[in-house]
């Protein structure tokens, strides 16, 4: 049995710009799209966004009607330049307060069949 957890805003204020084309999609969809903010700590800092439909009792933010934030925090697996096939793998590691890690804004657009997004904390 999957209990769902109760859905949050977001605990301050974050500036979230969802465009025109991004707001049509959300409208069509029938399940919230999470936009998971990762967030590298290594050798240097990586931000990424990636989208995907939202799992059954996931800790996400609401952030707009069928928006869903989430955030992850990874390290490499060691910090080594180069791995053969690819990048090294990827930690997840808990973080004590996962709000201090929201970022100031967040930009959310939809263009040609795929969701985009970026985020600063500036």
């Amino acid at each position: 049995m999957t209990t769902l957890l109760p859905r949050k805003t977001l605990p301050r204020q974050v500036h979230v710009e969802v465009s025109p084309a991004a707001e049509i999609a959300l409208a069509h969809r029938d399940v919230a799209v999470v936009a998971e903010l990762e967030v590298l700590f290594s050798c240097l800092v990586r931000k990424r966004v990636s989208f995907r439909d939202e799992l059954p009792g996931e800790r996400t933010w609401i952030a707009a009607p069928g928006l869903h934030i989430a955030l992850r925090a990874v390290v490499y697996d060691g910090c080594r330049p180069e791995t053969p096939g690819g990048e090294p793998p990827l930690l997840d590691f808990d973080v004590a307060d996962p709000e201090a890690l929201l970022p100031r804004s967040i930009t959310i657009d939809y263009r040609d069949g795929e969701w985009l997004g970026a985020f600063d904390f500036s």
